[in-house]
């Protein structure tokens, strides 16, 4: 019997759910590039281990959520081209100015 299975499912049952708090991504980077017809919005970030165990079991709807939440952007404006444990593409067609919770 493979013994991965019963440590996922332990994790699983220890990791709390991801809220939507702006807590639990910690943005290490963000950059932003202007064409014509598109802005996209490159960014690097740091998750807990439960925020990554949760994103693998329940989907990235939460980690997207946060990850808004974190960087300032209006979630009705973004289309996320990429997502994984450490870094997002976004594409945002909201307002020209982006008024951006960059890291100091």
């Amino acid at each position: 019997m493979n013994k991965a299975v019963p440590v996922v499912v332990l994790l699983a049952l220890l990791a709390h759910p991801v809220s939507a708090d702006g807590g639990s991504v910690s943005v290490e980077t963000v950059s932003v590039t202007d064409t014509q017809n598109e802005t996209t919005v490159t960014v690097r970030y740091d998750t807990p281990v439960t925020t990554k165990i949760n994103t693998y079991l329940f989907g990235s709807e939460e980690l997207q959520d946060d990850l808004v939440d974190s960087v300032g952007i209006d979630g009705e404006h973004v289309e996320f081209e990429s997502l994984d444990t450490g870094s997002a593409e976004i594409l945002y067609d909201g307002e020209a100015e982006l008024n951006l919770s960059v890291p100091s």
